[in-house]
């Protein structure tokens, strides 16, 4: 509901979580409204100005919509030209785009056109706003500026909701904010579907393992709402996936169990792989196989004897975990790696020896795709608990 102020102001105010933003602009508009709507969300504040309805400035608090900041991530501007002109801007007191202009570096039409890129993005963020307060002042003018900037704002409106649509069908594929991006190989490559425009690849180099999806945002060549659509194309293609790093969230670091319990599915995931191989090549006797390799190893690792199923012929993944903590701690790991990745490189060799050199370089591509994820996000804890070179060693077991 809009709140009407006293007539000698003629503004009004309200709540983003009663009143659309759609609504209030659609207000303006057909009032023919000049003035300025300020917009508050806790510290981010952005500032909307018309003149007899029609946008022709915007200001915001946020870093990332100052001009400088969308000159330099569009690369429109080198880093030490945007230093001096953001020193001559404070010392003259003259408009960032004036001094760019006097400085040789952009002409009168590329400024303009700068300026209503700006005012562009700054109102396309607001379409993401879930919540804030407004307040319409009538009359209120911006600075005085040598650029005419006229848009209409149902022809904003109109590319803002196009946006929130688009966002709305991929926000769910995308990753929180905190977690780090990696590549990825697909499972097929088609030349045509993975061809990248220069503004994806720009956002494609930052992938690199160590920068989280908000570190690729805040970095990225391109806006918010682009990049994050460039990171919804990659997962979908499979060039790149994410993974929580340690401790996200958790108050804390990963301890002992969370460590164990991660290594644990790694075998029993890798048992899973040559369990289904086995059963689709030679049925009955590839059960019998991976049985007497189980048998085997569990002579030479009495680990693997307490962990046996009821009826001693395989594992019995379901308890492991907290049959594992029983053991004194400073033998768990020692004791359940040498024991599992023995265990598990005979599971895997047999591949090779009973199926060929075909179908065990198949299944140990689908083992590497299915536990990259685990390996970046847990490798620290890997190295810290000596078991690195373990999953190494039998991820690329040739």
């Amino acid at each position: 509901m809009l709140d009407t102020k006293d007539k000698s102001d003629k503004g009004f105010k309200g709540n983003l979580d009663t009143v659309s933003l759609l609504d209030v602009f659609q207000l303006l508009f057909s009032g023919k409204k000049s003035g300025m709507l300020e917009l508050t969300d806790g510290d981010s504040s952005k500032k909307v100005y018309l003149k007899t309805g029609m946008i022709v400035g915007a200001e915001s608090s946020e870093n990332e919509d100052m001009l400088g900041t969308l000159l330099l991530k569009r690369g429109k501007i080198k880093k030490m030209d945007l230093n001096r002109a953001l020193s001559l801007h404070k010392s003259s007191g003259k408009m960032l785009g004036q001094v760019l202009i006097e400085m040789g570096l952009f002409s009168d039409a590329e400024i303009c056109s700068c300026l209503k890129m700006q005012v562009e993005e700054i109102i396309y963020s607001l379409f993401g706003w879930s919540a804030g307060e407004f307040i319409f002042h009538e009359g209120k003018s911006p600075n005085k500026s040598n650029y005419e900037i006229a848009l209409n704002p149902m022809n904003v409106i109109m590319e803002a909701t196009r946006r929130m649509d688009e966002w709305n069908e991929m926000k769910e594929n995308l990753p929180p904010e905190n977690y780090i991006l990696y590549g990825a190989v697909p499972e097929r490559i088609d030349d045509e579907e993975i061809r990248l425009s220069r503004e994806e690849f720009g956002v494609l180099t930052l992938i690199d393992s160590k920068r989280s999806f908000k570190q690729v945002l805040v970095d990225s060549p391109s806006d918010r709402f682009s990049t994050s659509k460039a990171i919804h194309r990659f997962i979908s293609l499979g060039l790149i996936d994410a993974y929580k790093p340690e401790g996200a969230n958790e108050g804390g670091d990963v301890g002992l169990e969370a460590v164990l319990r991660d290594f644990l599915k790694f075998h029993r995931d890798i048992y899973d792989i040559v369990f289904l191989v086995f059963t689709d090549y030679m049925g009955e006797e590839g059960i019998n196989i991976l049985e007497r390799i189980f048998k085997i190893c569990k002579t030479d690792h009495q680990v693997l004897d307490r962990f046996s199923g009821s009826g001693g012929k395989n594992v019995n993944y379901d308890k492991m975990v907290a049959e594992a903590l029983t053991l004194p701690e400073n033998a768990i790991i020692h004791k359940v790696a040498n024991s599992f990745s023995a265990l598990s490189q005979r599971y895997l060799s047999a591949v090779r020896e009973y199926l060929g050199a075909n179908v065990f370089s198949q299944i140990m591509g689908k083992l590497r795709k299915a536990n990259t994820r685990y390996v970046e996000s847990r490798r620290q804890s890997l190295i810290n608990y000596g078991i690195e070179d373990d999953v190494f060693h039998l991820l690329y077991l040739k």
